[in-house]
């Protein structure tokens, strides 16, 4: 069973709310603290697209890489808008695998990429990865599940309920902790039901590991990064023990 697979089509519609724009004024501001000179951001992990084209807009040159075709495949369809005078490029690769003789100024990798990772051997080829596609002083920008505010807070059941076109979907999500390898499974049905009253259903079973700073800062330093920035994701303040995401700015040396 691949991991956004069947669900890679309905992908944007269960994320309608979240604010790509807003997030990524966000990194933005943060590259431009620690790297304004950045002309070219290379952005793995990049689903169907969403940060890349966001990121485009306010300037930059942007390539995505993801490990799911499907998701590719709908990001390369998306038009350009009147925000944007060129499209960012599109690939297919595997983080912990992915190289090129382009380098880029920043590499970010969003949206708790990085946690699809959930063996410390796949951090630290991913992370490696990350640093060979860098520019000289270049910035790695991820977010990552904070280890002590999935565990304070618990991932619970949810049922969610859309609508596109003519069809309905509800989507079940069931997570299950499994703390003795800091990982959470999600086990989501999705039920679609078109004009006709025929529903449909399929599942995919996603697993996602929640990390602690210390781990990460081990790693990045294994590797000769500077860690630059370690805080609540959006939060503009130090990472707190209840917070369920992170982010960290580190400098490749």
């Amino acid at each position: 069973m691949s991991v956004f697979g069947e669900f890679a089509k309905f992908y944007d519609l269960v994320h309608q709310d979240k604010d790509y724009e807003k997030e990524s004024y966000y990194v933005d501001s943060l590259i431009r603290k620690y790297k304004p000179e950045t002309k070219t951001i290379l952005d793995i992990g990049c689903g169907t697209g969403n940060y890349a084209f966001a990121m485009q807009a306010l300037g930059y040159e942007v390539r995505g890489v993801d490990a799911s075709s499907q998701m590719i495949a709908i990001a390369q369809e998306k038009p350009a808008d009147e925000k944007i005078q060129t499209k960012p490029s599109f690939s297919f690769g595997r983080m912990e695998e992915y190289t090129s003789h382009a380098k880029s100024d920043a590499v970010m990798c969003l949206f708790f990429s990085l946690c699809y990772q959930t063996t410390d051997d796949l951090i630290r080829q991913s992370l490696r990865r990350f640093k060979e596609q860098l520019n000289m002083n270049g910035i790695l920008i991820f977010d990552f599940w904070h280890k002590d505010g999935v565990l304070s807070q618990r991932p619970k059941l949810k049922i969610q309920r859309y609508q596109a076109n003519d069809l309905e979907i509800t989507k079940l999500v069931e997570p299950s902790l499994d703390t003795s390898t800091d990982c959470v499974g999600i086990d989501y049905t999705f039920y679609v039901e078109n004009e006709e009253n025929e529903i449909s259903k399929f599942t995919e079973y996603h697993k996602v590991r929640y990390l602690h700073k210390e781990l990460l800062i081990r790693f990045l330093k294994e590797l000769n990064f500077k860690v630059e920035l370690i805080e609540g994701w959006m939060t503009n303040q130090s990472l707190k023990e209840n917070d369920w995401s992170g982010i960290i700015v580190a400098r490749s040396n």
